[in-house]
């Protein structure tokens, strides 16, 4: 699919797209059943999960997105029925940013894995809801509220090191 002996030359590449700083976050998967309009999935309870790296060159992370969804099988990406195609996409109201589903049997919990490319970030999450959240919450929906308004995180990173390489807000 990459053209490359091994992932080194794919790591890098993708490495070269994304900034030096990135965000991994962990919540409780309390998102609704999608039922019979959501991806096949095991039924396992698991964290949703979104990686977020800010990006300098969407180009690159545009054609990772391309191969992906060019080369399905390769993946195991598939739809309801077997051979039926696994690549959905959502358009997120606000800003209107399109959000790339891909489902997949072998995802644990919620069988499928999301990506956003947005003006600044680039979002790969196992829950659609979770990059929506996101989203919303970086655009100050008044619904969505930022750490920066809960007291208790404004105070410990008051506490905190002028400069830290790594964060955790449990």
């Amino acid at each position: 699919v990459w053209g490359y002996p091994d992932s080194q030359p794919l790591i890098a590449e993708l490495s070269s797209a994304l900034r030096d700083r990135a965000a991994l976050i962990i919540r409780t998967n309390d998102y609704p059943d999608e039922g019979v309009n959501g991806p096949p999935n095991d039924g396992d309870r698991v964290f949703a999960w979104a990686a977020v790296g800010w990006h300098k060159d969407t180009k690159t992370l545009e054609d990772f997105r391309t191969k992906v969804i060019n080369n399905q099988g390769a993946f195991s990406i598939q739809g309801r029925e077997s051979g039926s195609q696994g690549v959905f996409r959502n358009t997120l109201s606000q800003g209107g940013i399109t959000v790339y589903e891909f489902w997949s049997p072998f995802v644990p919990g919620t069988g499928h894995m999301a990506m956003v490319i947005s003006s600044d970030v680039f979002i790969l999450s196992n829950h659609n809801s979770l990059i929506a959240d996101i989203i919303l919450t970086k655009a100050e929906d008044p619904d969505h509220p930022s750490l920066a308004t809960e007291p208790a995180f404004t105070t410990q990173v008051g506490l905190g090191l002028a400069s830290a390489s790594a964060m955790v807000w449990a």
